[in-house]
């Protein structure tokens, strides 16, 4: 079982985001994890790859029983959705965020974060669309969320939200599986089952890039199976060669002619990460 100071620990260990640092043992989920069901996830999506810089303003006051025991009968594999605006308080762990970026490039002041957030029990997707509460949704952070509205598959927290920090006298406990699912690529062969509008984060290899028009098309691949996704828009302008890695953040599941790919739309955001020289390679004049 993990805790939070579990996840203190871990980020403290890491490295944020470099080129130093992107890449991951893929077979680590599944040796860990006991179910057989796992080999639908794999865990190279880095959880420190979007997280902001830690932990300056984490509550003094948190702390994490180590003796009780997370209320769970069931470890889902797919984010939790709700719908319509949500006026109740939801006591939640943030896992990672993206930093801050423009989604819209007429319009500057329109800037979003993505987070991934967990409760003991579930794990949700969120954007926040107002930077005041920027300083709190940081890693490991335990705040209580409300007036917030569930759309598509996203918790979205606005200017009408409301978000306080929770001093977790009583303590709580977060399943590891829980956490790992949270932050897993999940399989090609698993997306391909998604149903259209879905939404996936993770992290994938680039086997092969074709422009076409303002669009670009990369071909991912992993022991599962091959896809298409396609980039376009303000994103189209973010360089990336075959054998980068693509870190992808709320990419929608779509329908092509040639079946089902990842599409960026609105609110997507996309990281490229450059693949390890060797040192035989660094050492050549």
């Amino acid at each position: 079982m993990l805790s939070v100071e579990d996840l203190q620990s871990d980020s403290e260990k890491n490295v944020p985001l470099s080129n130093e640092n992107s890449t991951e043992n893929t077979d680590d989920l599944e040796r860990t994890t006991p179910e057989q069901e796992m080999d639908l996830l794999t865990e190279d999506f880095d959880t420190n790859l979007d997280l902001q810089s830690p932990l300056q303003n984490f509550p003094t006051s948190f702390r994490i029983s180590s003796t009780k025991k997370p209320k769970m009968k069931h470890v889902p594999y797919e984010p939790s959705e709700e719908n319509g605006y949500q006026t109740e308080c939801k006591e939640i762990v943030v896992l990672k965020v993206t930093e801050p970026f423009i989604y819209d490039v007429k319009e500057p002041q329109k800037v979003i974060i993505h987070a991934t957030v967990a409760t003991e029990e579930e794990f949700f997707r969120v954007k926040i669309f107002d930077m005041a509460f920027k300083d709190m949704f940081i890693p490991k952070n335990v705040l209580s969320i409300s007036h917030y509205v569930g759309q598509d598959g996203f918790l979205e927290i606005s200017n009408i939200s409301t978000v306080s920090f929770i001093r977790a006298e009583q303590g709580w406990n977060i399943s590891s599986t829980l956490v790992q699912r949270a932050n897993a690529t999940p399989k090609i062969e698993h997306i391909l089952s998604l149903s259209e509008g879905k939404h996936v984060n993770g992290s994938f290899t680039v086997l092969k890039k074709t422009v076409r028009g303002e669009c670009i098309f990369y071909e991912i691949q992993d022991n599962t199976g091959k896809m298409e996704v396609m980039v376009c828009g303000r994103l189209a302008s973010i360089y990336c060669e075959e054998g980068d890695k693509l870190y992808l953040t709320g990419f929608a599941v779509s329908s092509s002619e040639g079946g089902c790919q990842l599409r960026s739309v609105l609110h997507s955001h996309l990281r490229v990460i450059k693949p390890q020289k060797s040192n035989d390679e660094t050492t050549q004049p």
